[in-house]
């Protein structure tokens, strides 16, 4: 699932399910392709966005980088994660990601970030 997660093609992403929710597989990828596809589409253009399922050991907690001010609670027990990349979403998803980079994505230092945006040529 590693190497998955590091190469994923364009209109690919992971979901990572608690393995309690194994029997509800097929419910739930249905309703993150379909919401992530609507996510990342522009008014112009629409990926259409396709799971490959993982499972993660039911009964942990994970940790999340949590920004939002309703609640600062940083892990929760058996949460469902996607992961995802700019490249994955395609080019139509600039909206998405400029949202993500500016509410919940941390950088410790300005120079990691400068170097990042500046390697990446944006």
């Amino acid at each position: 699932m590693e190497q998955k997660m590091n190469h994923l093609d364009v209109g690919e992403f992971v979901l990572l399910l608690p393995e309690h929710l194994r029997s509800e597989e097929e419910h739930y990828k249905s309703v993150f392709e379909d919401d992530l596809t609507s996510r990342i589409s522009s008014k112009d253009e629409r990926q259409q966005m396709t799971a490959t399922v993982g499972y993660l050991e039911s009964g942990h907690d994970r940790f999340v980088y949590n920004t939002t001010p309703i609640s600062y609670q940083q892990f929760l027990k058996d949460p469902i994660i996607i992961v995802i990349t700019p490249q994955s979403t395609g080019p139509q998803s600039i909206v998405f990601w400029v949202d993500a980079v500016q509410n919940y994505v941390l950088f410790n230092q300005l120079s990691d970030a400068q170097e990042l945006i500046q390697r990446q040529g944006i």
